[in-house]
């Protein structure tokens, strides 16, 4: 057998995945899934845009030290800084259980 090939959606699983845990804690609602649907997708973006020529490992880095917070996610993807508190307490939400 060959050698396995690099997973080509490698980043974009660790941003998703970082997204989720990032999301964790947050009661579910459908305007909390949309976000964290268009902060998933804004990340990715601004990780192709860091990554130029240097690593994954290298450019995921930058990513999370330039948006490592909830709110700041949430900014970049043009929510206000408050909306990942608002998130947080949101008396919309709907339990799964």
């Amino acid at each position: 057998m060959g050698k396995k090939k690099p997973d080509e959606n490698q980043p974009s699983r660790k941003i998703r995945a970082y997204v989720s845990l990032m999301f964790d804690s947050i009661p579910y609602s459908e305007k909390v899934s949309e976000a964290q649907k268009k902060i998933e997708a804004v990340l990715f973006a601004k990780f192709s845009e860091i990554k130029g020529d240097r690593s994954e490992d290298e450019a995921f880095e930058d990513l999370l030290g330039q948006y490592g917070r909830l709110s700041q996610m949430a900014e970049l993807a043009g929510y206000p800084a408050d909306s990942a508190e608002k998130w947080r307490s949101d008396g919309e939400a709907v339990s799964l259980r």
